[in-house]
């Protein structure tokens, strides 16, 4: 049977098992280990509260002041984007549809980015100022077009960690300097799995049974992130597999490579050497499956590792063509180059950490690889620790 057969799902989103009666370990499947397992944590707390995590969009262009859209830059706090969307709807006089935003933020911190909306005789000037407590116009002028998700060049991040064991504060340099020289694993949060994974749950069943929850036949964005987890899971899965095979920074036979300047590679035996310079050297970055049946595909020993993370899923190639109309293959880095790495004790107790990451990569990855702990997405239901 399937493991995730439970009270907490409904008949929808229940994963009812296959004909071949493969069993799946999510939990075990999606376990991630540590780069920098043998360097302690600094433990603490993120996310205490919405101020200790503030991020700021870097855009990907530059606005032209011209154009039939306007966009406008908003500081929010505490505050989901979705919700931000619908007020940025009101407060302009559009349907939902015409707001465009490059991407989600977290609801428990303070972010700065930018929407869209098309409307021809909108003054910008008049946006501009307070919405609310928790939301503020900072800039808005036109552009040419709509901004979509992914039109951005990544996030700026200052986070704050507070509980911290002071006695651990220098073990922390430590593992910044080896994210500095290697950068952290590009594994997907938590978050994309949903809660309880039942947002992967949902994917599976369109995946594998060609079972679409009621709302998901109805919301384009909903079915493209249920079954995107699906994608999420297998590639978290390679990459957890290559560090704990120790090949996470290596450059294997069969390896498609991201390249510094821009394009992929393929690694063959001829060239292993070279490539494998090239990748200790931060130039290029193995990368893994989103899986799709389009999608380039790994050759030689990589193939078959990627073959059998796929079948631990209970997946087949079948089953992503069934699907290819809503899911896009791509290959994506391993690892992520963090830039503007910075690390202070602010206080005995607290450390801030500023860096930035491209689009698509999350910072609570590099705050797990830090603390070590359970608190690195804010508070948990846990007790906190003793000296909190």
């Amino acid at each position: 049977m399937v493991v995730a057969d439970s009270q907490m799902y409904p008949m929808f989103y229940r994963a009812i098992a296959t004909e071949s009666a493969i069993e799946l370990d999510l939990e075990a499947l999606l376990d991630q280990p540590y780069l920098t397992q043998g360097s302690p944590g600094i433990g603490g707390v993120a996310k205490s509260v919405p101020q200790d995590f503030i991020v700021e969009e870097i855009p990907l262009y530059e606005l032209s002041g011209e154009g039939e859209h306007v966009w406008i830059k908003i500081r929010k706090t505490a505050l989901d984007a979705q919700s931000l969307a619908d007020l940025v709807a009101e407060k302009t006089g559009v349907t939902r549809h015409e707001v465009g935003f490059a991407g989600l933020k977290d609801k428990s911190a303070v972010t700065t980015q930018w929407f869209s909306v098309h409307h021809h005789t909108l003054d910008p000037q008049s946006l501009i100022g307070p919405w609310g407590e928790s939301v503020e116009v900072l800039e808005a002028t036109r552009h040419t077009n709509k901004l979509k998700v992914g039109h951005l060049v990544g996030n700026r991040f200052t986070l704050t960690i507070r509980h911290v064991d002071p006695e651990r504060i220098d073990d922390g340099a430590k593992i910044i300097e080896t994210i500095r020289a290697s950068g952290v694993p590009n594994y997907f949060g938590p978050q994309r799995f949903g809660s309880g994974r039942r947002t992967f749950w949902q994917g599976w069943n369109a995946i594998t049974k060609g079972q679409l929850a009621p709302h998901l036949r109805k919301n384009k964005r909903l079915r493209s992130l249920s079954l995107s987890a699906v994608q999420s899971a297998v590639f978290n899965y390679i990459v957890a597999q290559r560090i704990a095979g120790g090949t996470f920074t290596s450059a294997l036979v069969g390896d498609i490579l991201e390249k510094a300047e821009g394009g992929l590679a393929r690694v063959d035996a001829e060239n292993q050497a070279e490539w494998s310079d090239a990748v200790a050297r931060g130039l290029a970055t193995p990368t893994g499956p989103m899986m799709a049946s389009r999608m380039l595909r790994a050759t030689d020993e990589v193939a078959d590792m990627e073959s059998r993370a796929v079948a631990l899923f209970g997946l087949d190639e079948a089953m992503f063509e069934r699907r290819r109309g809503d899911l896009r293959g791509e290959r994506r880095p391993l690892s992520v180059r963090v830039e503007d790495l910075t690390y202070d004790a602010v206080q005995e107790d607290v450390v801030r950490v500023g860096f930035s990451l491209p689009s698509g990569s999350y910072a609570t990855v590099l705050l797990r690889e830090l603390m070590k702990n359970d608190h690195y997405n804010g508070p948990s239901t846990e007790s906190l620790p003793a000296h909190a």
